[in-house]
């Protein structure tokens, strides 16, 4: 389990090696307890949401979600979901117990590190070219997953179906919610 500092940190779209690295990050006795994520995700939609705010003065700088970075593999904010579907950040917070440079030292044992030099809390487990080494995440020699894209389509129609039967309203959660918003989003 991935600790958070507060209920409205979204870690959805955060690609699942960085997942899996983060879940193991926490898991080791020397931070367990002691570090936080304090910032995770955000789909398009928000990161242009906050660009606007930013736009118009009334709201902290927050980069243009369409803005290709050098480099070319990353949009706007590295929290934001990238054209691959998946985050590549967190912020980290320290809760006490451990130091910064300790809970960084451990992190890049783990295969992610700050990528932002004027902010020690912002972590990445890659940068535009290639994901960083892992000496604690077992997953660096894995293969990329094979995408069941029958399933995927057989998933959806069944969402279809079902907001077929029972159309989306005000309020309503549930997978059909969230199939809709990430692809309103994209």
């Amino acid at each position: 389990m991935i600790p958070i500092t507060n209920k409205h940190i979204d870690l959805s779209l955060l690609h699942p090696r960085f997942m899996e690295r983060l879940e193991l990050y926490f898991a080791d006795g020397r931070i367990k307890g002691k570090v936080a994520v304090a910032s995770g995700c955000r789909s398009h939609a928000e990161q242009k949401r906050l660009y606007d705010k930013y736009r118009a003065g009334r709201g902290n700088l927050a980069a243009n979600p369409d803005w290709k970075r050098p480099g070319g593999f990353f949009y706007g904010s590295f929290h934001q979901e990238q054209p691959d579907g998946y985050s590549y950040a967190v912020d980290l917070r320290v809760l006490g117990g451990i130091t910064k440079p300790e809970a960084t030292r451990i992190a890049r044992l783990y295969g992610f590190r700050p990528t932002v030099k004027s902010e020690w809390w912002h972590f990445q487990p890659r940068n535009e070219d290639e994901w960083f080494p892992s000496t604690s995440a077992p997953d660096d020699e894995a293969p990329a997953p094979v995408m069941d894209w029958a399933g995927v389509l057989a998933f959806i129609a069944a969402v279809g179906h079902s907001i077929g039967r029972s159309p989306l309203r005000r309020g309503r959660r549930g997978i059909e919610v969230k199939v809709v918003q990430q692809r309103l989003n994209a």
